[in-house]
């Protein structure tokens, strides 16, 4: 089987007939039948119904098709990559985090990054879920780091489970709960659940972990700042939940962190890279000094692969 074959057949499959494909390619008529009677021998089935009125896939050439749309897709993605790379001027890297992880694990990775590449450029921001996920779609973004997967685009990107990363509450020091180093849902519903706003995949995941609890008392700030929940908090307006990893590296004077009675409440942490990207050594290079932050961290309580 040769690629200018599986070229052949596409452009007949393309064009509906063989005359019509002769034209597209440049090649007599003759010669085209020669090459899809040679495709056709190398694969021991017909691949096209001859009729009068014209030609129909047979079940093999309905395979056949698929198989070679994504052959061929595949050697022109190849094709371009290598050539990017003969050509390519400088690394650079662009990388994005969603806001409850970028400030903990983003300066670090970046560092451990320009260990070996030291004149890389990296560019560095902040997006939802979302807008992170369409990033990386769109080829504005070369690897993400998020704690949920955005369904709609997942056949761009290729996403790794680093770990699992526990929720813990944060309560103020003169909440009536202080003296607990344990809450139970009861607690929690009485006091009320301080979340982000909608925009944030962390107050999606609390809001729903509160419904499969039984607790409906959430109250939503119309912000996207951390630190305003924090003072909420700080300030007994309410309790909320949020990653240890935030708790451990921005605890304030008059914040407690108390765990939740029963099973761990955790989130999944994930990076995410452009599919066409997954070859590239400095995009895995950052991947690896991604998960190498997040395991050093110390707050995660299990490793994917560990």
């Amino acid at each position: 089987m040769e690629v200018k074959h599986l070229q052949a057949f596409v452009a007949v499959v393309q064009e509906g007939s063989f005359r019509g494909a002769s034209k597209l390619l440049g090649i007599s008529q003759p010669a085209l039948s020669i090459q899809i009677g040679k495709l056709e021998d190398s694969l021991s089935c017909m691949l096209f119904d001859r009729h009068p009125s014209g030609i129909t896939l047979t079940d093999c050439g309905k395979l056949l098709h698929d198989r070679a749309q994504v052959i061929l897709g595949m050697l022109d993605e190849t094709r371009d990559l290598v050539s990017a790379q003969s050509s390519a001027g400088p690394i650079s890297v662009r990388v994005s985090a969603i806001p409850t992880i970028a400030p903990i694990v983003l300066p670090k990775s970046v560092q451990l990054f320009k260990e070996r590449y030291d004149d890389a450029a990296v560019s560095l921001s902040e997006r939802t879920t979302e807008s992170l996920c369409d990033g990386i779609a769109r080829g504005e973004i070369d690897i993400g780091v998020t704690s949920k997967i955005s369904p709609g685009s997942q056949d761009t990107y290729i996403a790794e489970h680093i770990g699992d990363e526990p929720l813990m509450l944060a309560i103020a020091e003169s909440s009536k709960w202080a003296s607990r180093d344990k809450l139970c849902t009861d607690d929690l519903q009485e006091a009320g659940i301080i979340v982000l706003d909608e925009m944030h995949c962390l107050s999606e995941q609390v809001t729903e972990i509160c419904a499969t609890q039984g607790i409906d008392h959430v109250v939503q700030i119309d912000s996207g700042q951390l630190s305003t929940l924090i003072e909420l908090v700080r300030n007994a307006v309410g309790i909320s939940l949020l990653p240890s990893s935030i708790l451990s590296n921005y605890i304030t004077d008059g914040i407690l962190v108390r765990e939740v009675y029963g099973n761990p409440i955790t989130r999944p942490l994930y990076t995410i890279i452009n599919r066409h990207l997954a070859h590239s050594d400095a995009v895995n290079e950052m991947s690896r000094c991604i998960k190498s932050t997040i395991v050093q961290s110390n707050t995660i309580i299990s490793v994917q692969g560990a």
